[in-house]
C-alpha cells in the first residue's frame, strides 16, 4: 500500500514538474505572439513541443487514476494509517490546481492575443489584395488610354 502512496506522489510530482514546462511554454508563446513581425513556425514549433507535454500530462493522470483505483477502498478504511502521505499527495494535488489555474490564465491571454495577430494579419492580407486589384485595374484603364477611334471612317455604311 504504501508503496502505491509513493508512486502517486511521485506521478503528482512529475505532473507538476510538466505543468511547470507547459507554463513555460505558453509564457514563450506569448512572447513569439507578441513579436513582429509574427513567425509562424516557431509559433507552430513552439505548439507542437506544448502538444507532447500535454500528451505525456494525460498519460500521468491516466497512470494516477489506475493507482488510485485500486487502493480507493482500502485507503478510505485505513487514513489514519496513512495520514503522512495522504497529507503529502493533497498538497501536491493543491499546487497542481494552482499551477493549472496559472496555466489557463496565461492561455486566455495567449488566445485573445494571438486573435488579435490574426485580424491584423488578415487586414493586413485583405489591404494586399486591394493594392493588386487597384494595379490591374489601374493598368487596364491606362491601356486604353491612347487608344484612338479612327477618324476617317465612314460610319453611315
Amino acid at each position: 500500500m504504501k508503496t502505491y502512496l509513493n508512486l502517486m506522489i511521485d506521478s503528482l510530482k512529475k505532473k507538476l514538474a510538466v505543468l511547470e514546462q507547459i507554463q513555460a511554454a505558453s509564457e514563450k508563446q506569448a512572447g513569439l505572439i507578441k513579436a513582429e513581425p509574427f513567425d509562424q513556425e516557431q509559433f507552430d514549433k513552439a505548439m507542437d513541443e506544448k502538444a507532447e507535454q500535454i500528451e505525456q500530462l494525460n498519460q500521468l493522470d491516466d497512470g494516477f487514476d489506475s493507482l488510485y483505483s485500486r487502493i480507493r477502498e482500502e485507503l478510505s478504511a485505513q487514513k489514519e494509517a496513512y495520514r503522512e502521505q495522504i497529507g503529502k499527495l493533497q498538497e501536491l494535488i493543491r499546487q497542481i490546481t494552482e499551477k493549472s489555474a496559472a496555466v489557463q490564465v496565461v492561455e486566455q491571454r495567449n488566445r485573445a492575443a494571438l486573435e488579435k495577430v490574426c485580424a491584423r494579419e488578415n487586414e493586413r492580407l485583405r489591404a494586399i489584395q486591394n493594392k493588386s486589384l487597384l494595379m490591374k485595374n489601374y493598368a487596364r484603364n491606362m491601356s486604353q488610354v491612347n487608344y484612338i477611334d479612327p477618324q476617317f471612317m465612314d460610319w453611315k455604311k
